[in-house]
C-alpha cells in the first residue's frame, strides 16, 4: 500500500532534481517549503522500508546536487575575484615574504614593428 504523502514527496523530489539540472534555481525555496511540510506529515506515518529507502536516496541525491551548486558558485566567485585582482595590479612576494602589488599601467601603448 502506497502512502499518498510519500508519493507526493517522491514526485516533489523528482521535480526538484529536474529544476536543479535545468538551472531553475528560483523555484528551490518553494521546493524546500513543500518538502518541509510533507516531511512533517510523514513524521507520524510508518513507511515501508523500500519507500523509506527510496525517499532517503532521492533526498541524498538532491542534496549532493545542491552542494555541487554551492561549490560551483564559490569556485566562480574565486575566479572572478582573481580576475579582478589582476586588473588592479600584479601581486608578487618579496624575498622577505612581504606581499607587493605592482600596479598596471593602462596609459601606454605597445607598438610592434
Amino acid at each position: 500500500m502506497h502512502d499518498p504523502t510519500a508519493d507526493a514527496l517522491l514526485e516533489l523530489l523528482k521535480k526538484e532534481r529536474k529544476s536543479i539540472m535545468s538551472g531553475d534555481f528560483d523555484s528551490l525555496p518553494e521546493f524546500a517549503k513543500q518538502k518541509y511540510l510533507l516531511s512533517q506529515s510523514l513524521s507520524t506515518t510508518a513507511l515501508s522500508a523500500p519507500i523509506s529507502a527510496h525517499i532517503q536516496t532521492d533526498l541524498k541525491r538532491n542534496s549532493q546536487l545542491l552542494l555541487a551548486i554551492c561549490d560551483g558558485i564559490k569556485s566562480a566567485q574565486s575566479r572572478l575575484k582573481a580576475i579582478s585582482e589582476v586588473r588592479t595590479g600584479l601581486s608578487l612576494y618579496k624575498a622577505n615574504g612581504e606581499r607587493q602589488i605592482v600596479a598596471c599601467r593602462y596609459d601606454t601603448l605597445e607598438r610592434k614593428a
